[in-house]
């Protein structure tokens, strides 16, 4: 730079630095903030209107979090939003996402942006990583599938069961008498679980 070393009469000092008297430790420039290296659930699979689901986002050096009052948080693929919750002081952040009624059913949830907010992350050196950050090194899908489902089992069909030669094979089709037994066969979009705990499903 243009500092120099001056004496007391203003000659300039030559400075040499000998062998012994130069820097003992290394130094490293960093002018980089953090960069996000991929997302991980905590478990994969099908979560429901309720379910929390826990994403854990990886980086490529230890960075320090300070949360605002609307950020740091994950935009989620089916229009879900997951909320910063630990880990500032390392490599790893988790945040909490709770499926709404109204978030999009998906098979394959996915980060679409990281956002800030009022809040910030910066590294070691201080670098503040970006506002906005909507491209990554890999995504929630690449590592499992982690499904959404918030829409209940639509009724698709009901049709009448008739077996040959079993009580409830009829002569005549839609013709019943008394003491016949009618078996109907009910057809959902998706696949489902009957609870009989307070009792049987009927129609």
């Amino acid at each position: 730079n243009d500092t120099y070393l001056l004496d007391a009469v203003g000659n300039r000092t030559e400075v040499q630095v000998g062998v012994d008297h130069g820097l003992t430790k290394p130094v490293a420039v960093d002018t980089t903030g953090a960069q996000v290296a991929g997302f991980e659930a905590i478990d994969g699979y099908t979560y429901l209107e309720g379910h929390v689901v826990w994403i854990k986002m990886t980086l490529d050096e230890v960075v320090t979090v300070m949360r605002g009052t609307d950020g740091p948080t994950l935009s989620l693929s089916n229009g879900g939003t997951a909320t910063y919750m630990a880990g500032s002081g390392s490599k790893t952040l988790m945040f909490r996402y709770q499926v709404e009624a109204d978030d999009a059913v998906t098979g394959d949830l996915d980060v679409t942006r990281l956002e800030m907010g009022s809040g910030s992350i910066r590294d070691l050196a201080g670098n503040v990583m970006a506002a906005e950050i909507s491209s990554f090194a890999s995504n929630l899908s690449d590592t499992q599938d982690v499904a959404i489902d918030t829409q209940a089992p639509l009724l698709m069909t009901v049709s009448v069961v008739e077996d040959a030669d079993t009580a409830n094979d009829v002569i005549n089709d839609g013709y019943y008498k008394a003491g016949t037994t009618v078996a109907f066969d009910v057809a959902f979009d998706d696949a489902v679980m009957v609870d009989t705990t307070n009792g049987m499903p009927t129609l």
